[in-house]
């Protein structure tokens, strides 16, 4: 068979290479000037070193296999990883992504290679994106941004984008994994949570009666303008003061205690009347609502 004679030759080939070999950097061991127990440890290191070459062989033979299975499990976590995983030059050109991230885009996956990133980059957060990038690969440091995302169908959305610098290989050039998030529905959220402080900040300042905010200590960190009316001091001067200096001394006892049982989980809140020592002097009796306001975070 042609193939066998093909191999047959190959392998000739590199015997009489390698008989040249010996021949050229080998002197030729006279049989005659070796006794037999030189001739027995001779034949002895020869398959010594036959064996330790096969073993070598077979070492890496199983670092192939390793390796080979590691890139297997890599390729499987970068392509079915739950997250949006983009490979991208330090030109921008999207060099590899996986399946999620194509779903996200809109695109079939093998149309992404070689396609520019900045192309489903909304216009106008393109500068976003390039002041991002260069960064990046100017401090060689993780760099995170958020922009808006255009995707094949015309639709878009807010996304976060997350990236480190990356060189596979000593000779190839830098690029960047890049992991995009779809944020529109935090984005959403803290759009309504703005809004709703925006319109609490308007109704306190607006309110027809006395608002103010303290610290668990009595200090005031926010006050509005009727408060500030009823006490006779500004804003700013309110600010320096703690609420036991506007409370009458007759009833400083009575707010400690009410403080301290809202503290204890005893009560939640408490309204009473009570008096307050304006910045004049005078005494105004005020009926005075007060709650305790947990600021949970998880």
């Amino acid at each position: 068979m042609p193939g066998k004679n093909h191999g047959s030759s190959r392998s000739g080939d590199l015997r009489r290479l390698a008989e040249e070999k010996v021949l050229r950097d080998i002197p030729l061991i006279s049989q005659e000037t070796l006794s037999p127990a030189e001739t027995q440890q001779l034949l002895h290191e020869l398959q010594v070193h036959q064996t330790e070459l096969e073993m070598q062989n077979e070492e890496l033979r199983r670092t192939q296999a390793e390796l080979e299975a590691s890139l297997a499990r890599y390729v499987d976590l970068y392509d079915l990883a739950p997250v949006e995983y983009f490979t991208v030059s330090k030109e921008g050109m999207i060099l590899d992504a996986n399946l999620k991230g194509a779903i996200l885009l809109g695109v079939k996956r093998n149309e992404l290679p070689n396609h520019p990133l900045n192309d489903f980059i909304f216009p106008d957060d393109q500068g976003v994106y390039y002041h991002h990038r260069r960064r990046l690969f100017e401090t060689n440091e993780p760099q995170m941004c958020e922009l808006r995302i255009v995707r094949r169908d015309g639709t878009q959305f807010w996304a976060r984008l997350e990236a480190t610098v990356v060189q596979d290989g000593e000779n190839q050039a830098p690029a960047c994994r890049t992991i995009i998030r779809d944020i529109t529905e935090c984005k959403l959220t803290d759009e309504t949570l703005s809004n709703s402080e925006e319109r609490f900040r308007i109704i306190f300042e607006q309110a027809n009666v006395g608002m103010a905010e303290c610290t668990i200590e009595g200090w005031f960190t926010k006050v509005n303008q009727r408060f500030c009316e009823i006490t006779g001091y500004s804003a700013s001067e309110v600010y320096k003061l703690n609420s036991l200096a506007v409370t009458h001394p007759e009833d400083i006892a009575l707010q400690m205690e009410d403080t301290r049982r809202m503290l204890a989980g005893e009560i939640s809140g408490v309204t009473r009347d009570k008096q307050y020592v304006r910045k004049d002097g005078a005494i105004v009796w005020v009926n005075s609502s007060v709650s305790l306001v947990r600021d949970f975070k998880g």
